[in-house]
């Protein structure tokens, strides 16, 4: 049926039409942090999303800031009470002003600022008209660390170590330090002690490395209480051959991107015709009051 009210339904019409082209725009207008970039304290080169809010930067920092044609962006670094601490503002943008930001392309231009110190703050993005006036703001927290997490800076055997004898039915695994032939099992090896100090414990990995430099990851391993462990079945399965010498690292990354690598050397032997069977031995110290 016909509309009784032509006129007023193609006015109705062309509001709907003028609203969506409006969200259109604004949507393009929106002086957005897209990503930031920087380099870290030993060398590698980092891009990371407008929301993550803990970074290692050195140097300088470069922000990608996304905005509409004829506006112009500003980004700044504030400190937590909120004072200024450095700030940069764009050109006038125009249609020739594009980035590739995240994976995909905007109308916006990429500005850098001094890294700070350590410690926490506030980026802003903001949009300005072609007068300078401020048109929409964004804040974004950030945590600056460049420390990397520090641990006791010794691998363990747990406390469960014994001796086997030469049944042939087990792995045996020398501890940090000693060859192949040292016929010890054990349930993990672990750190203690972990500390960061600033951005909270990440993760901590877990690399074997042979002598021929073929190198095995477990990413993620069990952390608990400042201490983290993997246990010998975790081991074994990246364990790139059945036995030698392997270099075994605990990697600990911070929420910042820092890491701190704690390695040693083990001899790993799960043959059972090697060594033989374990002696007893004893050991006379004159400072010693007890018995044999």
């Amino acid at each position: 049926m016909a509309s009784r009210h032509p006129k007023r339904s193609s006015i109705r019409a062309m509001l709907t039409a003028m609203a969506g082209a409006t969200a259109m725009v604004s949507g393009h207008a929106l002086a957005d942090l897209v990503e930031y970039s920087f380099t870290t304290p030993s060398g590698e080169q980092r891009t990371l999303p407008h929301d993550q809010g803990y970074a290692n930067p050195v140097g300088s920092m470069d922000f990608a800031l996304r905005a509409g044609i004829d506006r112009k962006v500003r980004v700044s670094l504030l400190r937590e009470d909120g004072t200024l601490l450095e700030s940069a503002t764009s050109n006038l943008l125009g249609a020739d002003d594009r980035i590739t930001a995240g994976n995909s392309e905007f109308y916006g231009t990429r500005l850098s600022l001094s890294a700070p110190s350590e410690g926490n703050y506030l980026i802003r993005s903001e949009i300005l008209s072609s007068a300078g006036d401020v048109i929409q703001l964004r804040d974004y927290p950030l945590m600056v660390d460049v420390t990397a997490p520090t641990a006791g800076g010794t691998i363990y055997i747990s406390s469960d170590a014994r001796v086997v004898h030469d049944d042939g039915s087990g792995n045996r695994i020398a501890g940090p330090g000693a060859g192949p032939g040292s016929w010890t099992n054990f349930g993990s090896f672990y750190i203690e002690d972990i500390q960061t100090s600033g951005a909270a414990l990440d993760r901590v990995d877990f690399i074997a490395r042979d002598s021929q430099g073929t190198q095995r990851t477990i990413e993620g391993i069990n952390i608990s209480a400042g201490a983290a462990s993997v246990d010998l079945e975790q081991v074994q399965s990246v364990m790139a051959h059945p036995e030698g010498m392997y270099d075994v690292t605990f990697r600990l990354v911070d929420q910042a991107g820092n890491h701190r690598d704690i390695t040693d050397r083990i001899g790993w032997d799960q043959s059972p015709d090697h060594g033989g069977k374990p002696e007893p031995v004893a050991v006379y110290s004159p400072s010693s009051s007890g018995s044999w």
